[in-house]
């Protein structure tokens, strides 16, 4: 069969119903069925392996697991994956017990600590999964299982990542409170009669001597609201550690990804972030990227469920979808050619915010109200329209969950603010719907807030309480950073031009002179006011033609 997998083996995850797949890999538990269905044949994949990040940024739905399982899977040959959650909450509550005793530690102290702690994540990986090439019976092999065996005091059964962490931890407060050296210099913990530094020493020449270059993988928090609350130094020493990580000379390497809509808020929480993010990568797609992977799944569709339709059709079973264009071409085959007048495959692009998952959604959603009976390999005008209109709120609620932790009151204002701007409009205008409707909002969002967290009798105090205030620069940078607003850069007889912020790796400049725009999903969503007369014309984000890249650009 078609790569190797049977219909069956397929169908739970492309079929009649959702021709273009589930929108998160995590959603898929074969792996083989995963790796047919990830595209490696992009830039953006392309630019990870050449850069060897020990941060990976990116929105949600960007892609941050895929990739980080992929580059684990071709380039080492030992991954360990380390439940993040759980070794952040882990180290914050040893760090506020040592405070407790009175123990005075500096972020290198903390990030010498988190560096021993995720020490014992490899230790235990080690055992679990020994690489071919290291020898375990090699002596040094039985060091790790006779001090692994003594820390857990239990030579019956291998113990896991995440225990050897914790275990760790809770030991290492034990000793700390009777010898504060330890606490400074953590490889002087011990267990039984071995000290950490002797284990270190033993495993990092068996890795040398095998070649074996083991990568810890500290995957996305998908609620960072806990992590945010944490004492800074927690987070300071891990994005520490992971920085010195890229070190030539470095056992081990880290690879932590987090979402990019608390980058700018994660990023203030490092002591020195020119040399602890000097290996970072922020995820950013292009429209023709997301048409591939689209295309591909497509592709595997139609092989497996209108194999005749393709021996009737040799032109489009012909098409490759390795190749940019021959993507855009099969697309192009399914969808209408127009919508209201407009490329369909532009106006389903420009209600996206570039994200694989938003396409998926939107073209699913067509699929399923262009069911008429058919066989499907191609779709309406009206199964686009609505489609479009079934999925857009959607994924408007799921942009502003995204950034709920720093913008909270993203949704509430957005639906007071929206409806009274029109599609395009100037600086002057934005600042008029923020006073007239925009502080009221903020207001009830917050009253909202309190009595959330009053309920939840929340200790919680930070980024949330920015909210409360936000002024009209606040107002207008968070509807920037959240792709609802742009600046117009071009027009033409169809189009309002406007750059967005997701399209670029820094914040969006609009100044007092420059003209705005709405988002077309946040404008459909929230009702922005339509043109008058004849002027009408359509908001097209930038970046969103597929036959072109827009981070290839000239820099202004």
């Amino acid at each position: 069969m078609p790569h190797g997998l049977s219909t069956s083996e397929i169908a739970p995850y492309i079929n009649e119903n959702t021709p273009f797949g589930p929108v998160a890999t995590e959603q898929i538990a074969d792996r083989l069925l995963w790796q047919s269905l990830f595209d490696r044949e992009n830039r953006v994949y392309s630019h990870l392996v050449q850069r060897d990040p020990a941060f990976v940024v990116g929105r949600r739905g960007a892609g941050k697991t895929a990739f980080l399982d992929t580059l684990n899977t071709d380039q080492t040959t030992l991954n360990v994956e380390i439940n993040t959650s759980t070794a952040v909450a882990e180290m914050e509550d040893l760090l506020r017990a040592m405070s407790d005793l009175g123990v005075t530690l500096f972020a290198d102290h903390v990030a010498e600590i988190w560096g021993a702690a995720l020490w014992h994540g490899l230790l235990a990986a080690l055992v679990q999964h020994p690489p071919d090439a290291m020898d375990q019976a090699d002596e040094r092999f039985d060091v790790v299982k006779v001090y692994l065996d003594d820390l857990t005091d239990d030579a019956s059964r291998t113990v896991s990542f995440d225990e050897a962490m914790s275990t760790f931890c809770v030991e290492f407060l034990l000793q700390a409170e009777k010898r504060r050296t330890v606490a400074r210099h953590p490889t002087q913990f011990a267990a039984g009669d071995m000290k950490l530094a002797t284990v270190i020493r033993s495993v990092t020449e068996l890795l040398n001597e095998s070649a074996v270059g083991p990568v810890l993988l500290l995957d996305s928090i998908e609620d960072f609201q806990d992590v945010l609350d944490y004492h800074t130094r927690t987070i300071e020493g891990l994005f520490m550690q992971v920085g010195r990580s890229t070190q030539p000379t470095a056992p081990y390497r880290i690879r932590f990804s987090f979402p990019a809509e608390l980058w700018h808020v994660l990023r203030a929480m490092s002591r020195n972030p020119l040399k602890d993010f000097g290996r970072f990568v922020v995820l950013q797609w292009s429209a023709r990227e997301i048409v591939k992977i689209a295309a591909h799944r497509y592709m595997l569709y139609l092989e497996h469920f209108h194999k005749p339709y393709l021996d009737r059709s040799p032109s489009v079973a012909r098409l490759n979808t390795d190749s940019e264009r021959e993507s855009l071409q099969l697309l192009r085959s399914a969808l209408p050619a127009t919508v209201n007048g407009e490329e369909s495959i532009a106006y389903v692009l420009r209600h996206t915010q570039l994200l694989p998952r938003h396409l998926l959604r939107l073209l699913n959603a067509i699929w399923a109200r262009g069911n008429n009976g058919a066989g499907r390999v191609k779709v309406s005008e009206e199964a686009v329209i609505v489609g479009v209109q079934d999925v857009e709120e959607q994924i408007v609620t799921e942009i502003c969950k995204a950034y709920e932790l720093v913008h909270p009151v993203a949704d509430e204002v957005c639906r007071a603010v929206i409806k009274n701007l029109p599609r395009r409009f100037t600086d002057s205008e934005l600042h008029r719907a923020y006073n007239r409707v925009g502080k009221g909002a903020v207001k009830r969002a917050n009253r909202t807030l309190a009595e959330r967290r009053l309920a939840e009798r929340s200790h919680r105090v930070g980024v949330l309480d920015s909210a409360s205030d936000m002024d009209y620069f606040d107002f207008k940078s968070m509807l920037l950073e959240i792709g609802c607003i742009g600046r117009q850069i071009d027009q033409t007889e169809r189009y309002d031009i406007a750059e967005f912020e997701y399209t670029i790796p820094h914040r969006l400049a609009v100044g007092d002179n420059d003209l705005m725009c709405v988002h077309p999903l946040f404008s459909g969503v929230y009702q922005s006011i339509p043109d008058e007369g004849d002027t009408q014309r359509a908001v097209y984000p930038y970046g969103t033609d597929p036959t072109s890249d827009p981070r290839l650009r000239n820099m202004r």
